[in-house]
């Protein structure tokens, strides 16, 4: 109904390009998807027309409704759907169209396609314990949650753990806690069945963007992963990770990442899928 091909192009959506309130078939539907997916100012007439007084209260409580200009409302947050799951976030513009400074904890939306693709790579078969790494919406713990006993969404923010909480209750995902620390930290003397992380990978002299800076290679998240698997993964346990990641000069990716498990690398079986190559002149303009 929107005219596009999937979710992860919804920023693509020009405000009047649909009517929605006849595509959606429920003005109540069209005004909260207004508000949420596609992050528009709304007319205070139009969402108090269709929205109980006890629905709105409750989503100024959640301060997830904020009074906009010039009479309007305006949601601070991007909620919208992916893998089945209704999802929340921080919106990356303002509701007046200005400029906007974004922290550096910012939580990343879950409808970008490196995640989409990431959520593609989680198996669906059953396990006991599971954790989810860098989580940031803890949209993979979520669906984790679906075949896993017991689920553990850990993110380095507090930002990130409030949204991961969120859409934990929002979804009623009840075998889903909640971690905030670096890594392994808050999960020390744990193992798990399942391990899936979509690290920091991009190469960064600074930190401006925790979900997205990986130090001055990109790789230093994805080492530290790596190198505590041993203490973490039980034996027959998997790690799915999706990230980029680079041939040096000491070695091809393969031979380092044998390297970064140590002295139990042989314990491993490890398995690469390239998604795609990037030539080192591409990466340097980026």
């Amino acid at each position: 109904g929107l005219g596009i091909p999937n979710m992860a192009q919804v920023g693509k959506v020009p405000p009047a390009a649909v009517d929605l309130a006849e595509t959606l078939g429920s003005p109540a539907l069209a005004a909260l998807v207004r508000l949420f997916v596609l992050t528009q100012t709304v007319p205070r007439g139009d969402v108090e027309g269709v929205l109980e007084p006890a629905d709105l209260a409750g989503l100024q409580a959640l301060d997830l409704l904020r009074d906009g200009p010039q009479d309007t409302y305006y949601s601070p947050a991007f909620v919208y759907p992916v893998a089945g799951f209704v999802i929340a976030s921080d919106r990356h513009d303002s509701p007046d169209g200005s400029d906007i400074v974004l922290a550096s904890d910012v939580v990343f939306p879950a409808l970008d396609a490196g995640t989409l693709r990431f959520l593609g790579l989680i198996p669906r078969t059953p396990v006991q314990d599971a954790l989810d790494l860098c989580s940031g919406t803890g949209v993979a713990a979520l669906l984790l949650g679906r075949t896993a006993g017991r689920v553990v969404a850990a993110d380095i923010t507090p930002r990130s753990g409030h949204f991961a909480r969120f859409n934990a209750q929002l979804n009623d995902c009840p075998n889903v806690e909640i971690a905030v620390g670096d890594l392994y930290e808050p999960m020390a003397g744990q193992t798990f069945d399942r391990i899936v992380a979509h690290p920091p990978y991009v190469p960064a002299l600074d930190q401006a963007r925790i979900f997205r800076d990986g130090g001055t290679t990109g790789e230093t998240i994805l080492r530290r992963i790596i190198a505590d698997l041993p203490r973490y993964l039980r034996p027959g346990g998997t790690l799915y990770c999706l990230a980029a990641a680079w041939d040096a000069a000491e070695g091809p990716l393969e031979s380092r990442i044998r390297g970064w498990l140590g002295e139990e690398e042989h314990d491993f079986d490890v398995i690469f899928a390239q998604q795609e190559d990037v030539a080192p002149e591409r990466l340097a303009r980026w």
